[in-house]
């Protein structure tokens, strides 16, 4: 039989790139958290509802300090998330911008066109 559904948390979470914002977040529900929840419950999360894996690292919203701070380092702050007063009704919040490893990979340059000189065609037919 299901677990009731008790605590809820929206799970906002967006990528980390130029002119994308929290308003253009994709969200889930989070069922039934743990009242209080580490990062480890956070992390645990994310990567099973599969919003993040070994290429994306995630950070969270800390509203008391206005700013995004990565999962390591709120892991060494023994930071804790308080979900027990939440409901359908009435979720809690979870504000995750997601971040790749390697960086923009979108930002890179690629060889979608060139000059028509010799050395654009050359560089379009590597």
């Amino acid at each position: 039989m299901a677990q009731p559904l008790q605590r809820t948390v929206l799970v906002r979470y967006f990528l980390d790139r130029p002119g994308v914002t929290l308003s253009m977040a994709s969200s889930v529900f989070w069922k039934n958290p743990p009242e209080k929840c580490s990062v480890q419950d956070i992390k645990r999360y994310l990567l099973e509802a599969g919003i993040i894996d070994d290429g994306i690292t995630a950070q969270i919203r800390l509203e008391e300090f206005q700013c995004y701070m990565g999962l390591e380092a709120l892991e060494g702050a023994m930071k804790t998330f308080d979900f027990k007063d939440t409901s359908l009704g009435k979720p809690g919040h979870l504000d995750v911008r997601l971040t790749t490893a390697g960086g923009d990979e979108s930002a890179k340059p690629t060889a979608s066109s060139c000059t028509m000189a010799p050395v654009g065609l050359f560089a379009l037919s590597m």
